[in-house]
């Protein structure tokens, strides 16, 4: 499943409104605007009505309406969701335009049974969505489409410390935790990238490394091996309670131009995120299943070549069809290294945001292509807005 177009508002009339327009999303998207644009807050919205379906929180949002679509296997799955006083106000499902949720703000509404054939009245608590609530695979089996699509979205906060600092302790005893178990993706916050790759090499074996060692070269870190293995120090009485019976480990690059590891500590912030970002990217890849990722900040502290480079990796690795890639920049390197077809560009005035890209601004963005300027110059000179269809 891949999301197709958003829409997103919250608290509507009052001084914190906040909105940005629908617009449509691609296989590889690129939300690029200046700083406080709402570029973040973009990534937000999709990642937090992902969770909204997959899981109960432990407060509901004050405020948020959804208009989403959706697409998976030529089926549209349209869904609004509208949430006020940190209540449940509405919630509608469609797909194709044929109806198969409908609730109200008292948390009562309808949803078609596939198996009966015909609509069941329910009455849930209004601060759960009927999506997680109702959850069937029997009456109501296009829920777990959705359900999947969202359990499959992952963040990545490129520019932050992306765990840099976690380490992973592994039981010596414990081993309720199997592979196939523990790879699931709803249960690896993308964080936690000790753990990510120890499982990833448990479950797919010699080629998991490869791959990696693979696409860091492409980033330009030449690397002969990477390795989870236990943390260096010394154990002493004031041990955290947590580790006790347990191995710590953490990760290790040989770099092949060095002659001893560089562990994960001492790696630079720009080649650490690197590290992070491919061992998330391939745990996806390789666990088969289509999935979303969103990247803040991408290329965040690299340099030109580096930065150009990942977001070439992204691109070529992601780009069949498994995958669904949305990113956001400001950056000019990232900006003129990825094709004007895949950008978002985000124009702001006040609390209203509105998304100018190929699909609503095209005679603009077609009338640059023949300047022989850079994207950025695109974006610098406002171009975009020359034309808005």
């Amino acid at each position: 499943m891949q999301l197709e177009k958003l829409a997103f508002s919250e608290l509507s009339g009052t001084d914190r409104e906040w909105s940005v327009s629908s617009f449509s999303i691609g296989q590889i998207n690129l939300i690029v605007g200046r700083n406080a644009a709402g570029k973040s807050r973009v990534l937000n919205c999709i990642s937090s009505l992902a969770s909204l379906i997959t899981k109960k929180p432990d407060s509901l949002w004050a405020s948020g309406t959804w208009n989403v679509e959706l697409s998976q296997d030529a089926r549209v799955y349209s869904l609004q969701i509208v949430i006020e006083d940190s209540k449940v106000k509405s919630e509608m499902l469609s797909i194709d335009g044929h109806e198969k949720l409908s609730r109200g703000p008292d948390g009562r509404g309808e949803m078609w049974s596939e198996k009966l054939q015909q609509n069941l009245e329910f009455k849930i608590p209004v601060d759960t969505l009927a999506i997680y609530q109702r959850r069937d695979e029997i009456q109501h089996p296009y829920i777990e489409d959705l359900f999947g699509w969202a359990n499959s979205v992952r963040k990545y906060p490129f520019g932050s410390e992306f765990g840099k600092s976690m380490i992973w302790a592994t039981s010596f005893t414990d081993n309720s935790e199997t592979p196939s178990d523990a790879t699931k993706p709803a249960v690896i916050e993308p964080e936690h990238v000790v753990k990510l790759y120890s499982l990833g090499s448990e479950k797919f074996g010699d080629q998991f490394e490869k791959q990696i060692l693979v696409d860091l070269a492409r980033v330009g870190y030449d690397c002969e091996r990477i390795v989870a293995e236990p943390v260096d120090f010394q154990i002493d009485g004031s041990m955290p309670l947590a580790l006790i019976g347990k191995l710590p480990i953490s990760l290790s690059i040989k770099e092949r131009d060095l002659p001893g590891v560089t562990r994960q500590f001492e790696m630079s912030m720009g080649m650490y995120r690197c590290v992070a970002l491919i061992i998330n990217m391939n745990f996806s890849l390789f666990s088969g299943d289509s999935s979303s990722i969103l990247i803040d900040d991408i290329g965040e502290g690299l340099d030109y070549e580096r930065s150009t480079a990942l977001i070439d990796l992204l691109i070529d690795r992601c780009g069949d069809g498994k995958i669904q890639l949305i990113m956001t920049s400001n950056d000019k390197f990232i900006m003129n290294e990825v094709d004007l077809s895949f950008w978002h560009i985000i124009d702001r005035h006040g609390n209203k945001v509105q998304i100018l890209d190929y699909k609503n601004s095209s005679a603009a963005f077609e009338k640059f292509k023949f300047l022989g300027l850079s994207n950025f110059d695109f974006f610098a000179n406002k171009a975009y807005l020359n034309t808005i269809q």
